[in-house]
């Protein structure tokens, strides 16, 4: 079986060696905070009531953001936005205890 290689950079253009400080520098607080819940997973229709905007200029919006990194789709956009540390990740929800049922089998 052949052996899959990436020979494709992560980003799609260099990092600049202050890191993300130069790209966070163009972030308007808008653009943060959108970039905040669409990191929380949020539906585009939900992120346009919680900002109070139509949800195509949610899309229009994250278009604009792609174009500016170079991310070829959403999917890119949010390993760009991690790897430049632009959004803290949501923390993951944290999971329900189980109790175990103990049957008659157990005793």
């Amino acid at each position: 079986m052949a052996r899959l290689t990436v020979d494709t950079p992560v980003l799609p253009h260099p990092v600049p060696a202050d890191g993300a400080a130069a790209y966070a520098d163009e972030l308007t607080e808008e653009t943060c905070h959108l970039l905040e819940l669409m990191a929380t997973g949020a539906t585009d229709a939900a992120i346009a009531r919680m900002l109070g905007v139509s949800e195509r200029t949610v899309l229009r919006r994250i278009t604009r953001v792609q174009q500016q990194l170079g991310a070829q789709s959403r999917f890119q956009l949010g390993l760009l936005v991690n790897v430049l540390q632009w959004v803290p990740l949501p923390a993951p929800p944290a999971r329900p205890a189980v109790e175990r049922v103990t049957g008659a089998a157990d005793a």
